[in-house]
């Protein structure tokens, strides 16, 4: 990440809707910088040696770590910073783990009395025929980020982008995403909070009627192809290697 990419990213880190809006300081802060700036605006402590003894028995009860790793470090922060991008609204929704297992679905299922806001659900995979050997000309798609979610927003403001939306990222997915981009679904809630139930519930599913259509060459061909070369690849790395006994 570099340029435009890193500064954007640094603005949202640091709250700022435009770039030219971060400090010096900012603008030239480190990774570890960033890292140490998120702990104290998320107020996420590396340890429990300035929690209150009620605090500390609570943590305790939680099964909280005596202190966190740097990679648990990493995961918490990486959490926040994305409910961060949304606002800390409660109707749009973050995506912080996907493929769990059964077990981690039976065990949230089990305890969402306890884990407010937490929910498990079902999405669909997007599934390319013989990826392996059309991949670099098919492309992949990925969630939007803050340079092409102005851009797109720019070439087609009736498309309905958001933060959360799903585009192509190279290959035909992103050369077609005009194309491709359907029209999101939505789901609204009428929530009387005073006495938190759901009065109704709409939904829609995310529409898409156009489809484009491109001729590849023998699949046959390729099949044989592939191989065979990264074989000779392989080969002529290895040759190239020196060896040491």
């Amino acid at each position: 990440m570099e340029g435009t990419t890193l500064s954007r990213f640094k603005a949202d880190v640091y709250g700022h809707s435009y770039i030219d809006d971060l400090t010096t300081e900012e603008a030239n802060a480190s990774a570890q910088q960033m890292v140490e700036d998120m702990l104290k605006r998320y107020e996420i402590p590396y340890d429990h040696s300035d929690y209150k003894a009620s605090e500390l028995k609570k943590a305790q009860e939680a099964g909280l770590p005596e202190q966190l790793t740097k990679e648990e470090t990493l995961k918490i922060i990486s959490v926040r910073y994305a409910l961060s991008t949304t606002s800390f609204r409660k109707y749009i929704p973050v995506t912080i783990a996907t493929d769990v297992s059964e077990n981690t679905v039976a065990a949230i299922q089990e305890n969402k009395s306890l884990l407010e806001g937490v929910d498990v659900q079902e999405d669909s995979v997007r599934v390319y025929t013989d990826s392996i050997y059309f991949a670099p000309l098919l492309g992949y798609t990925g969630k939007i980020s803050s340079d092409e979610l102005a851009d797109l927003r720019t070439e087609n403001p009736d498309a309905g982008y958001s933060t959360t939306s799903i585009v192509g990222k190279s290959g035909l997915e992103k050369v077609m995403e005009s194309t491709l981009q359907g029209k999101d679904g939505s789901e609204k809630e009428s929530k009387a909070f005073s006495i938190l139930c759901i009065r109704g519930n709409n939904r829609s599913v995310k529409k898409s009627i156009r489809f484009i259509a491109i001729s590849i060459a023998s699949l046959e061909l390729s099949a044989i192809a592939l191989p065979a070369i990264s074989e000779q690849i392989s080969l002529t790395l290895c040759s190239e290697i020196p060896f040491e006994i």
